[in-house]
């Protein structure tokens, strides 16, 4: 098998050696123009992304031909084939979309703070991003753009990494973890949606899961993610909470050094006028968005009901604003409640407090934002598969069926109030959450986690030539 191993990595860099080698000689013999000879733009294809696709995929294979060189646990083959295997399919599903509805508004923010202007009315996230694609924008926008669609798949490709091994934390065993995670990822509009957008979801994603993964062994490096990704999306901001809750002074007081540190960045570069251009495009957000009925946030299932009813009721604003006070307290009171249950993970401290608040807080941090859109809900998903051990009889189980179903696989669509389905998701997720607090992981829960955990590795160990049987990975107790 390491015969064949070997001359499989050997045949890729031999083939990688010549197509580079092709190249090199064509620019140096032609220029620019001698390369593009060789090369055409199919219909429908975008030349730059179809070379980045390509290049990413050749780039897997010649990886997953190196991993063949170790010995792996029949666990770990079955991750490995996991994520190759969403990595071929969403690298070559986006290789066949040329267009991307906000990829405009992130570049034209990093052209205008390049070229000294203010940022667009329609750029509602902190400087930060804007900053770091500045200094790529001399090289055109088109470049930029590709750099952004590389950037979001990489991001992809972490996540499938990142979530099963959040899931473990949560006591999930690995082989279960991995299969959850790969299902969530196969069918999932708001991950399609995402990489439809260009938006950071998946960057806000991994680095809020990075901080938790983090936490407690490397608390300046955890701190550091939650920081970065405060300063992509102002919302992660709420998930500080724990961290007060449990007063960890030594935490919080390296989460607001990397505030200031990663502030700092876009003032030193452009000055203060972006963070005053952030401030004025955040109070007026809703001018900047009209109504849109897929926007599934309580501000604006308020305002399209007024406009539709073609009144004007004078107390939109006080409604929507007492609304959100009630969910946000609601989301605080549910977070208290499930650290209090051991809910998610049993334990004590700091660190079962923190993983056991995580889920409804992620649901405040969405849902209580004035924009929330289907691509959104990537944010959530820890909250609703985290649930999964303590359902217990079909209603609940049917319940939860018809709220995952709404929030990850319904299409987008536009019609009032239906298209509000991914409001009432996380809604009514909350309900059920509390309903289920003070229980423990089913029986079956529990069976399936061992048979996962450790029958079935050991059964694919027997057919996996070289492979060790995996055993359960229980969440390690981590220090204070």
């Amino acid at each position: 098998m390491r015969h064949w191993s070997r001359l499989a990595v050997l045949g890729w860099a031999s083939i990688t050696a010549l197509v580079v080698g092709q190249v090199a000689a064509l620019y140096a013999w032609h220029g620019a123009d001698g390369v593009r000879a060789f090369l055409q733009e199919g219909p429908n294809s975008n030349l730059r992304l179809t070379l980045l696709a390509v290049g990413l995929v050749w780039t897997l294979a010649g990886a997953a031909m190196l991993a063949t060189r170790r010995t792996w646990t029949s666990v770990g083959v079955i991750r490995a084939v996991c994520v190759m295997a969403l990595a071929f399919l969403y690298v070559n599903v986006m290789r066949e979309h040329i267009t991307y509805a906000d990829a405009g508004v992130h570049i034209d923010a990093a052209t205008s703070l390049h070229d000294g202007h203010s940022l667009p009315s329609q750029y509602v996230y902190p400087p930060l991003w804007a900053t770091l694609l500045s200094p790529f924008t001399p090289l055109g926008p088109q470049n930029v753009f590709a750099l952004c669609w590389l950037a979001n798949l990489l991001s992809l490709l972490v996540l499938l990494v990142l979530l099963p091994r959040v899931l473990a934390r949560y006591g999930f065993s690995p082989l279960l973890a991995t299969a959850l995670a790969f299902a969530f990822c196969l069918l999932n509009v708001p991950i399609l949606r995402t990489l439809d957008y260009m938006q950071v979801n998946f960057q806000v994603t991994n680095l809020i899961l990075a901080c938790v993964l983090l936490y407690p062994a490397h608390p300046t490096l955890s701190a550091l993610m939650l920081a970065l990704a405060v300063h992509l999306n102002v919302s992660p901001i709420v998930l500080v909470m724990p961290f007060i809750l449990t007063l960890d002074v030594r935490w919080l007081t390296r989460f607001g050094v990397m505030m200031v540190i990663l502030a700092v960045i876009p003032a030193l570069a452009y000055g203060l006028s972006p963070y005053a251009d952030f401030a004025r495009n955040i109070a007026h957000i809703h001018g900047a968005s009209p109504l849109v009925f897929r926007n599934s946030s309580i501000d604006s299932f308020v305002l399209s009901a007024e406009a539709l009813a073609h009144v004007h009721w004078r107390l939109d604003t006080f409604l929507v604003l007492a609304t959100k006070v009630l969910l946000v307290l609601a989301c605080l009171a549910l977070a208290v409640r499930a650290a209090h249950h051991r809910l998610f993970l049993a334990g004590e401290g700091r660190v079962a407090t923190l993983f056991n608040a995580l889920p409804p807080l992620l649901v405040m941090m969405v849902t209580a934002s004035p924009l929330v859109w289907e691509h959104h809900g990537v944010m959530l998903g820890l909250s609703y598969l985290v649930l999964i051990p303590v359902l217990s009889n079909r209603r609940e189980w049917s319940l939860f069926a018809f709220l995952y179903f709404l929030e990850f696989l319904v299409p987008t669509f536009d019609f009032f109030p239906w298209s509000y389905g991914r409001l009432l998701s996380p809604l009514l997720l909350l309900w059920l959450t509390w309903s289920v607090c003070g229980r423990r992981p089913t029986a079956a829960f529990d069976h399936l986690n061992r048979w996962a955990g450790t029958d079935l590795p050991a059964a694919l160990a027997r057919l996996t030539a070289g492979a060790r049987p995996a055993t359960v990975l229980a969440p390690a107790p981590a220090s204070e």
